[in-house]
């Protein structure tokens, strides 16, 4: 194998790291029951109770699991 297909740890993300991800869309998805425009939506729009950031960017930036437990919270009703 040459270097440039050689995986690193680095670029393997556990199961944890592709669990938060897909459990954020799940919980998104549900409540807004299925509707993928709406879901999609909202992880693409900017959100003042994330800092006026986007999930998706939440996402990205590596804080999935703050989003996850602000979602968990507001699904919950424990609203900040």
């Amino acid at each position: 194998m040459n270097k440039e297909t050689t995986l690193s740890p680095r670029d393997i993300k556990s199961d944890s790291q592709l669990h938060i991800p897909m459990e954020c869309y799940r919980l998104v998805g549900e409540f807004f029951k299925g509707d993928k425009k709406k879901t999609n939506l909202w992880f693409e729009s900017k959100n003042p109770l994330l800092g006026n950031v986007s999930p998706d960017d939440m996402l990205e930036m590596g804080r999935g699991w703050k989003l996850l437990k602000f979602l968990q919270a507001q699904l919950d009703g424990n609203n900040p």
